[in-house]
């Protein structure tokens, strides 16, 4: 007993706790709780069990184009007027041009609206801006909250959004742009008729290359994914995470954290295997989440460290594309739950290749357009090639699969319309001087593109038809 007394006794002894190391030991433990308690190291729960008001969902018309890579964000419209060969005509002139050198990413459409993010080189501001469809006239901008920025960083968050096609998403009421302030991703509602109705905090960004995922809008909710690396000093930190906020109110519904890396896989929401999934491929593993709550349904792990865009979908399996360390190419039946990789991998090809692409579905074909000016078609049942053809210049734009035809823009500005059905042969070769583009959207018979010219429409009916040059080859 006396033993323990003066054990304890030494233990409050002002000698034991008043020196310089004991001191120094304190305050880092102090500095690591204060970091832990902010590094959302735990699972971040639902901050309500639903959403205050429930919104039916919104019914975009066949000629919108109301988020990222389409109605389906998949890059496939249903409906529209097949494309065929005409007499050639020497130029094209677009209908109209708007926005010189200011915009960033690709646009949304809804009704006669067109939305575009803006950098403004006078002030450096972020801006939403809507155009008539009809006329390319301005009808209002809004400035967004965002960091200050400097012309270098300004050119730097253009070029980033341009290389993601990065796009605002719109349902009817509201048009949704994330942008970063003050360390964290904002979420901001701005009203069709330009007023800034909301902007709420969506949670911390450690980037510093410009946040440029796309959002996505299910129900009542605005769905963001933010996939980026840890701190470099703190590791333990995980700071990767999917949110999903109510679209009227900005309330933020549900949060969940993902495994960290800055893997630029856009969300994407699709009825697949009898239930409606969220599916986002990321660093290591491509993941499925229940959409209303955030919880994660099934997971499939691959050696990717980045995914290309979005996944694309059939009714019972999810198709994904790898962009590094090595191309990869995956199916995976959808019906699963928990770690699936040993159970639901239907197939996996792994060609080698430089650089890897965007995918779209042509059924029963899946077809990757490659940034390397190659497109490949595959079986989607065995991923085995079906066929292939080789452009000259370099393919950045996603494509667009209208009806039963693919088309693709390459790097000089060159639109390029195959038949998926034919083994990839030609429709035509539209040349667009000036007109090299990283965004392409397709809204009836019309084109919009975003360029380095600013933005710009062309209708079907002013299309040029060139003969397919030499260089190509088809296989």
């Amino acid at each position: 007993m006396l033993q323990r007394q003066t054990l304890l006794e030494e233990f409050w002894s002002p000698r034991i706790w008043t020196g310089p190391r004991t001191a120094l030991a304190i305050g880092m433990l102090l500095l690591l709780a204060v970091l832990a308690s902010q590094s959302e190291v735990t699972a971040i729960r639902p901050d309500a069990e639903g959403t205050p008001l429930l919104l039916a969902d919104p019914k975009p018309r066949e000629t919108d184009w109301p988020g990222y890579r389409g109605p389906y964000h998949q890059g496939r419209v249903e409906l529209t007027t097949p494309w065929t060969a005409t007499a050639a005509v020497p130029d094209v002139v677009p209908v109209w041009k708007a926005l010189a050198d200011t915009t960033a990413g690709a646009p949304c459409l809804w009704g006669s609206q067109v939305f575009v993010v803006i950098v403004d080189p006078a002030d450096y501001g972020v801006r939403l801006v809507s155009l008539d469809q009809s006329s390319g006239t301005t009808q209002w901008e809004v400035l967004l909250p965002t960091d200050a920025l400097t012309e270098t960083t300004a050119n730097e968050l253009r070029e980033h959004w341009n290389q993601r096609c990065f796009t605002p998403a719109c349902d009817g009421t509201h048009v949704f742009v994330p942008t970063i302030a003050a360390g964290d991703v904002r979420l901001n509602a701005v009203s069709l008729t330009g007023e800034l109705s909301w902007s709420a905090e969506v949670g911390p960004y450690w980037g510093d290359d410009g946040y440029g995922i796309s959002p996505v809008v299910h129900g009542p909710l605005v769905i963001l994914a933010v996939d980026q690396s840890s701190p470099p000093l703190f590791r333990w930190q995980r700071r990767s995470y999917i949110a999903g906020l109510h679209r009227q109110t900005g309330q933020s519904v549900w949060r969940t954290l993902r495994p960290d890396g800055a893997a630029g896989g856009v969300p994407v929401i699709a009825e697949v295997a009898g239930r409606t999934q969220l599916l986002q491929a990321g660093k290591g593993a491509v993941r499925s989440y229940d959409p209303n709550t955030g919880t994660e349904i099934w997971s499939c792990r691959w050696s990717a460290g980045q995914a290309e865009g979005g996944v694309v979908t059939d009714d019972q399996h999810v198709y994904v594309a790898a962009a590094h360390p090595g191309g990869e190419l995956m199916c995976v039946r959808a019906d699963g739950e928990g770690d699936v990789t040993g159970s639901h991998l239907v197939w996996r090809n792994r060609p080698t290749l430089a650089t890897s692409g965007f995918l779209v579905l042509a059924d029963p074909l899946l077809i990757q357009q490659r940034r390397d000016g190659s497109i490949q078609a595959c079986d989607k049942t065995t991923g085995t090639t079906v066929w292939k053809t080789r452009l000259p210049q370099s393919l950045l734009t996603p494509p667009i699969l209208a009806g039963r035809q693919l088309l693709c823009l390459d790097e000089q500005g060159l639109l390029h319309v195959f038949d998926v059905d034919r083994r990839g042969e030609s429709v035509l070769e539209k040349s667009i001087p000036g007109l090299s583009s990283r965004c392409l959207v397709l809204s009836g018979s019309s084109l919009l593109l975003t360029t380095s010219d600013g933005i710009s429409r062309l209708d079907t009916a002013t299309r040029v038809v060139v003969q397919p040059p030499s260089s190509r080859q088809t296989q």
